[in-house]
Formats: structure tokens, sequence, C-alpha cells
């Protein structure tokens, strides 16, 4: 079953949470759209599928375990979400 744009989606953390179809800008810069979370067959860990929006010749569309794309990462010194949360689904 598909999971409805504008879903959120409890995150890993207390207080952190996903929305499907959400643009999120990644630590570098980059712009990405989430579409879903799917499941990994071997070990059922969830993962987040998303989508770049920008030109990209590896591909465009991406999985990254959950709890790695609501993890944070270390900015000279000080901490900040791996993805941050742009804008919503709503203008789709």
């Amino acid at each position: 079953m598909e999971t409805p744009y504008d879903t959120e989606v409890p995150g890993n953390l207390p207080g952190t949470c996903l929305k499907i179809g959400g643009v999120y800008r990644h630590y570098k810069g980059k712009m990405y759209r989430v579409k879903g979370i799917v499941r990994h067959s071997e070990t059922l860990e969830e993962m987040v599928y998303y989508e770049c929006l920008y030109e990209n010749d590896l591909g465009t569309q991406w999985v990254r375990p959950k709890a790695l794309f609501l993890s944070e990462v270390e900015i000279d010194g000080a901490l900040r979400p791996r993805f941050e949360f742009v804008e919503s689904a709503a203008w789709i």
C-alpha cells in the first residue's frame, strides 16, 4: 500500500518525523523529495525511498536507512540534520 503525500512518519529520535512527499535539503546543499518508506527484503530495516531534484548521472531514485536519513552530522563543531525539511508536498 502506498503512503499518501503529506503523511508524517515517526522518526527514530523523539520529536523527529519524516514527511512523505516533503522536500528536504541535504547538508551538502542538494534537494530531494521523499517518496515513501520501504523495507529491506532481508533485514526488514525501514528505508527512506527518495528522489533527487537535480540532474544526476548515477540515477534519481535512492534509498537510505531511515535512521541514517534522520541522523545528524557534525559540521564545524555543530550538529545539524543530515536532511533538513524544506517544504510540504501541498504544492505538488
